[in-house]
């Protein structure tokens, strides 16, 4: 992985003038890497580099597209086992694996509110005498 660091000396060889081989040399990456860095918007500030989520690394996931039914069939029976929503979702034609479902499920499913007697019990002191 290429650092802030190394992404801003490749933008500042770049604009000097310097070759991509030399670039790539003088940084110590490939020749592939500097150009997909030099395609990146160049940084002005450490809060404009890129973040590995905004850069879209790996594969593009099969279950982004479906977050809108996992939503619905959530939102429809909120207590569903994951394992249903990953058989419903199959029955709409998806083919990925079972841990991206479970993971979408996770960050999609509505957390259950806890009462104020469930936490005087969870967080009761007890004396020993």
């Amino acid at each position: 992985m290429i650092s802030m660091l190394d992404r801003v000396r490749i933008w500042t060889l770049r604009e000097a003038g310097h070759t991509l081989e030399e670039i790539a040399s003088a940084v110590g990456v490939g020749k592939r890497s500097v150009r997909r860095v030099l395609k990146e918007p160049p940084i002005t500030s450490p809060e404009s580099a890129p973040t590995p989520e905004s850069r879209r690394i790996g594969r593009p996931s099969r279950v982004e597209a479906l977050q809108g039914d996992v939503k619905r069939i959530l939102e429809a029976e909120p207590s569903l086992p994951t394992v249903e929503v990953l058989c419903r979702l199959r029955s709409l034609g998806y083919t990925g694996g079972k841990s991206a479902v479970y993971e979408l499920v996770r960050s999609v499913r509505p957390k259950p509110g806890h009462t104020g007697a469930q936490l005087a019990g969870r967080c009761a002191c007890h004396r020993v005498q």
